[in-house]
């Protein structure tokens, strides 16, 4: 098929793309001799191949899209198969054999896009990796070491990819007995992975919904009580005829009939069994959750006062159910614009919760999280700042007592654990390996592999620990 007719758009596409695989030598040798027909067959010029050599040496291209488009798609259409050199020549018995070839790749793509991509990071992170497997640590730091540079120059030290190479390095540096300079790099990467992660959950315990605004969810809808008041059986044949003429109107798309009939079920419970019955309380939750969805605000508005009343009346006005709900009002206030009322009602309730609740329950955060959105639309900067450091300084609090662990950080913390035991510190690494373990049996299980092996390097760090006390 020499002419670029005789085939399908797809197969153009194919042939492009195989031939930007032997341009680069990425997925296959750098091969001109095969590129040459595959790109006359293609219907494209060494203009356009040109072009896309330059996106692909773009951090954009290598960031996202370009990489595994290309190769991805050859991958899934079945035209071309990742060699794994490694666990190929391993399984011959020849791994010295792979060398010659994975320098030639690394090399081919060094020529074609320069160092600083992913095609070039790929590449150069397995040859180091074979070097590691044939003990040639000394060649694999030097190889890890670049990569990790490139990375550092790409993207920054605390980005995840940079930061994988740089546990790369430490591993060889380790290896070759540089224990003060891998401890240093592990240390980094630690104290980076703990930052990201405590600063992701304290933005997520401060997260605002798409509004701008945090709604306390009450998780007590159904509220336990004492009383043993009943809805009778008059009641609930009533009450059950009710629900099937609003499920029939909403059906319908009636809804203005769905909403009176709910509203005609609420008056009869709170005749038959109180308004502050689990039963007539879980009724006016899902008519004010309706008109909440509805932006109806004026009735909101209305029913979150008479519900903030009943908790009052039931169980005090320093109640967290109270609180709760007085907080809900304030955010309705907001949604409408009314940002006077909203403050007012909000610092009352802040004071309250700080009071009588504690400025470390999740009301009073709540709380003070909608209150910083008041100060800063109504352009209270310095109470908005007062407040919001105040928030962080909580959430920082809480996550830090939440051992911060994911298995990234684990990973890093038992690296670093062996290199502390290297170094004779085996107090250190006994404290590291003890979180480790507790990270891992609850994210793995206790029978998996992973913690099967940090209980023996933990009992094996421990009797260390006598001896040398």
């Amino acid at each position: 098929m020499s002419q670029t007719g005789d085939l399908r758009e797809s197969d153009l596409n194919i042939c492009f793309q195989l031939a930007i695989c032997y341009r680069i030598g990425f997925g296959g040798l750098a091969d001109a001799q095969k590129l040459a027909p595959l790109l006359r067959n293609s219907g494209k010029t060494d203009q356009d191949l040109i072009k896309i050599l330059d996106q692909l040496k773009s951090r954009e291209a290598n960031g996202n899209a370009s990489t595994g488009v290309i190769y991805a798609t050859l991958e899934n259409m079945g035209n071309i198969t990742y060699h794994d050199l490694i666990s190929q020549y391993h399984a011959c018995g020849i791994l010295d054999d792979a060398e010659h070839d994975m320098m030639r790749d690394v090399g081919d793509l060094e020529a074609s896009l320069g160092r600083r991509n992913a095609f070039w990071t790929l590449s150069a992170t397995s040859l180091a990796e074979m070097y590691m497997m044939t003990g040639r640590t000394q060649d694999a730091e030097a190889w890890y070491i670049s990569v990790m540079n490139v990375m550092n120059q790409e993207f920054g030290q605390g980005h995840e990819i940079a930061m994988m190479a740089a546990q790369n390095a430490s591993s060889a540096l380790f290896a070759n007995g540089r224990l003060v300079e891998a401890a240093a790099i592990q240390i980094r990467v630690l104290e980076t992975r703990q930052e990201k992660e405590l600063q992701k959950k304290i933005q997520n315990a401060m997260n605002v919904g798409a509004d701008g605004h945090t709604i306390y969810e009450m998780d007590d809808v159904s509220i336990e009580t004492s009383e043993a008041t009943e809805i009778s059986p008059e009641a609930q044949i009533k009450i059950a005829d009710l629900s099937g003429r609003i499920t029939d109107a909403l059906i319908n798309g009636e809804l203005e009939r769905a909403d009176a009939l709910q509203y005609e079920t609420w008056q009869l419970a709170k005749e038959a069994v109180g308004p502050d019955h689990k039963h007539s309380l879980s009724i006016l939750h899902s008519l004010i959750d309706r008109s909440l969805g509805r932006r109806e605000w004026d009735i909101a508005e209305r029913l979150q006062n008479e519900e903030m009343v009943i908790m009052e009346k039931k169980f005090g006005p320093t109640h967290s159910r109270t609180l709760g709900r007085m907080s809900n009002l304030s955010e309705t206030f907001a949604r409408q614009g009314k940002w006077d009322e909203a403050q007012k009602l909000q610092e009352k309730c802040l004071a309250t919760c700080v009071s009588c609740l504690g400025p470390q329950h999740k009301v009073t955060t709540a709380v003070m999280t909608n209150l910083t959105k008041t100060y800063r639309k109504q352009g209270l900067e310095n109470e908005f700042l007062r407040i919001r450091r105040q928030l962080e300084d909580h959430h920082r609090r809480e996550v830090e007592t939440d051992h911060l662990m994911n298995r990234g950080i684990s990973d890093i913390m038992a690296l670093l654990a062996s290199t502390y035991r290297a170094q004779g510190r085996f107090q250190d690494a006994e404290r590291l390996l003890s979180d480790v373990l507790e990270e891992r049996k609850k994210r793995l299980g206790i029978e998996h592999p992973d913690t099967v092996h940090t209980i023996a390097e933990l009992s094996l760090t421990r009797v260390q620990c006598g001896e040398h006390t």
